[in-house]
């Protein structure tokens, strides 16, 4: 019997665990180690809770890495959704085709998980860190509290860095490490941004549909995209912003972001309406096409009717920062895919396998990043089952 052990009980780790199970049965015993009290927690919070998991529009420009093509064409979101459904779960998309539990709630996603791993008398090990991994002979050695388990075949799905009050903090990374494996520079993704006071005066507890751009020192635009932003008092948030975040701490460039305050007008249309209002003075014609406090502040930066049709059009923000890893939804960076077979092992240790945010994979919001996670757990399993099979 063959020993699989899986580091990390998130979407990765739990469907790896699964589909080896299902597929190999007694000849298989898999464990899986979870350093939290409970499993699945980044799950439970996906989603804002509605877990998210993947989107009817899987193009692959929406990732960091042309990597992901062959595990998304061989699990793309029907399959997923079939798997889901074998598991005894409907998946229903919404009108944007992001694809969600037909409960609208992440818990049931969990609950047909938990059901499936005690059907199949998984083991998992909960409040249990692996602190250590090295190989000795054919084997792989896991620490965990001072005690050595050995392994034949290894998944690391620890997750990244990202809502590390939610799961992993980064530990998967050293573990991976001492087999070899190159670690790019880490980053919080999917962020929030902090923001000059000046830039957004008053402006706290405001949602405002939004086009954000942004421009490169060569006044090239590098990002545009539609959506709501939401003003917080230290900066702002929201899927469009958030979006907007994975090109800036890319990017090399200084860089400039502006919102387009009222994208469905244009500048003759404000224009128009202010020239149809003569009588109004500016803050009152204003206060007629946006929210109160955000008028009064185009008001004192602007003066004057043609400033402030600019300023409503191309409103700059000054970004001085982000929210960080905790506040963030995914972590850029990761293992370097230089080190990484097709199959997701390591390539100077075939029988570790890497999958999920561990990996230098990460993509937009809308359901990708869950997307590969569930994905990479079943295309590694997938990879694990076939060379059993073939020995």
């Amino acid at each position: 019997m063959k020993k699989v052990a899986i580091v990390g009980a998130g979407p990765s780790g739990m469907l790896a665990g699964i589909k080896i199970k299902e597929s190999l049965g007694d000849k298989v015993n898999v464990v899986i180690y979870e350093k939290k009290d409970r499993v699945g927690k980044k799950i439970l919070a996906s989603g804002n809770g509605r877990c998210n998991l993947s989107n009817t529009d899987l193009d692959m420009s929406y990732y960091n890495n042309a990597f992901v093509n062959n595990i998304i064409k061989e699990i793309n979101s029907t399959n997923l959704r079939c798997y889901f459904q074998d598991l005894g779960l409907i998946t229903m998309p919404d009108s944007s085709g992001r694809i969600y539990p037909i409960t609208d709630m992440a818990s049931t996603v969990l609950d047909i998980l938990l059901r499936k791993i005690s059907e199949l008398q998984i083991e998992v090990k909960t409040n249990t860190l692996v602190t250590n991994i090295y190989k000795e002979n054919d084997k792989y050695i896991l620490t965990t509290n001072n005690e050595l388990h050995p392994f034949d075949i290894v998944i690391l799905a620890t997750g990244g860095k990202s809502s590390s009050y939610l799961g992993s903090n980064g530990e998967g990374y050293a573990l991976a490490k001492e087999l070899g494996a190159k670690i790019t520079p880490l980053k919080p993704g999917l962020v929030g941004l902090k923001t000059t006071k000046d830039s957004i005066k008053g402006l706290n507890g405001i949602r405002q549909k939004v086009n954000l751009k942004l421009f490169n020192d060569k006044d090239e635009c590098i990002f545009t995209e539609n959506g709501e932003v939401q003003f917080k008092e230290d900066g702002i948030s929201g899927i469009v912003v958030m979006n907007a975040s994975r090109v800036i701490e890319r990017t090399n460039e200084d860089y400039k972001l502006y919102l387009d305050l009222l994208p469905s007008l244009t500048k003759d249309d404000i224009q128009i309406f202010f020239d149809m209002h003569v009588e109004l003075a500016l803050a009152e014609c204003l206060e007629g096409i946006l929210p109160k406090m955000m008028a009064k502040l185009i008001m004192e930066k602007a003066k004057s009717f043609k400033k402030a049709i600019n300023l409503i059009k191309n409103y700059p923000i000054e970004i001085t920062g982000d929210y960080g890893f905790d506040r963030s939804q995914v972590t850029l960076g990761g293992v370097s895919l230089d080190c990484i077979n097709r199959n997701l092992n390591l390539k100077n240790h075939k029988n570790v396998y890497i999958c999920g945010e561990l990996l230098d994979i990460d993509g937009k919001c809308g359901g990708y990043n869950l997307h590969f996670a569930f994905a990479s757990g079943i295309y590694v399993a997938k990879r694990i089952i076939e060379g059993m099979k073939n020995a």
